[in-house]
């Protein structure tokens, strides 16, 4: 997010984003099979997490930003192929290059020359996920980030549990086991959006006010396709869950000149943190005219503009009584950053998308 040449012509704008829904956890990051044993397992982490007075870690199943993000692109590459012939015809460019076209995410890593203008030029995916080719000396550091995919253990478990599998052949039977379960996962990502259509000094690689935005609308449509489409995990003809497409819980921020970041998607409380920070930041940046639009979905509950004292382990919270609402009606009353609601995660997304070309002064396909 280095201030760069980019910022000349457009303004700089960021789009981030926190969501919590309830995921299947069968194949969705398996790290290979134990040794000398039949056991298929989940990548683990480790997660902080607060019980009581203290802190204490937590090996939780978790899916890697690698794969959220091979996920993205393979959702990039199939919306792509639906508009390149439009595309190329309109702007006389390729959309795609021919390894991205067949899901090969290398991106010119062995490559020992080249430029990176004709680079992003050439192929959407490499403009928006960025490539790194060491031996030519170029990159471009990718414009969307995405977070490890987490369970929120501050308002449910993550429990898993073996599942057995058979499978024959004329000679045997070969019997498996997989970790399988669900979990109320959070997972966050982030869009600096300004660079999508610029090499990494900043530097216009498509001289196409038009071309740029269609490329910035295609990176938020293949967004919703990832999310909707059902290309976060594998195994999906023996194992096929679509609990993501409807998440329990979201929070945007649309800022500008300098980035803000949303709180992740954990605990009872992150969205109204979320809008409270945001308007602090605002506060602090007045000089400068820093801007801030929230757009948040919840179907969880009321919202909180406060840390709670109490503990997060869920086994505690029984019988606690909720918040005062006339506290958070006060607490809503006395905000002056835009803030509107929407339940469906599309629509938010949409109004997201409008809010950015705004900004940047260009206008809606």
């Amino acid at each position: 997010m280095s201030s760069d040449k980019c910022s000349d012509k457009f303004k700089r704008v960021f789009f981030s984003m926190s969501m919590r829904f309830i995921v299947p956890v069968e194949h969705a990051n398996m790290i290979g099979q134990i040794a000398e044993t039949n056991i298929t397992k989940h990548r683990y982490i480790y997660v902080p997490v607060r019980v009581k007075d203290k802190y204490v870690l937590k090996k939780l199943p978790a899916i890697s930003g690698q794969a959220v993000l091979n996920a993205f692109e393979r959702a990039l590459v199939d919306l792509a192929k639906e508009y390149k012939k439009e595309y190329e015809k309109k702007y006389n460019k390729k959309l795609l290059d021919k390894d991205c076209e067949r899901y090969n995410f290398i991106k010119h890593a062995n490559e020992e020359s080249g430029q990176a203008e004709k680079w992003i030029k050439d192929c959407i995916v490499e403009d928006v996920t960025g490539f790194l080719a060491p031996k030519a000396g170029l990159r471009k550091t990718s414009t969307i980030w995405f977070s490890y995919m987490v369970p929120d253990i501050e308002v449910g478990s993550a429990i898993l549990d073996y599942q057995m599998f058979t499978r024959y052949t004329q000679e045997e039977q070969m019997i498996g086991q997989r970790e399988s379960g669900h979990a109320v996962y959070r997972l966050s990502m982030f869009v600096d959006v300004s660079r999508i259509g610029y090499i990494e000094g900043g530097d216009d690689a498509l001289g196409n006010t038009d071309e740029r935005k269609l490329r910035i609308e295609l990176t938020f449509k293949a967004l919703k396709l990832m999310i909707n489409g059902g290309y976060i995990g594998a195994n999906k003809t023996r194992a096929l869950f679509n609990e993501y497409v409807s998440p329990r819980s979201f929070v945007i921020a649309i800022s500008n000149p300098l980035p803000f970041m949303v709180n992740p998607a954990e605990g009872e409380n992150y969205i109204g943190l979320t809008i409270m920070r945001a308007q602090n930041f605002i506060n602090e940046l007045k000089d400068i005219g820093q801007k801030i639009t929230i757009i948040y979905g919840n179907r969880e509950g009321e919202l909180a503009y406060k840390e709670k004292e109490t503990s997060t382990n869920p086994e505690e919270k029984e019988g606690e009584k909720p918040e005062d609402l006339s506290q958070v009606k006060k607490e809503e009353n006395n905000l002056q950053i835009p803030i509107q609601k929407k339940e469906d995660l599309n629509a938010a997304i949409d109004l997201a998308l409008e809010t950015i070309l705004k900004w940047m002064g260009l206008s809606k396909s």
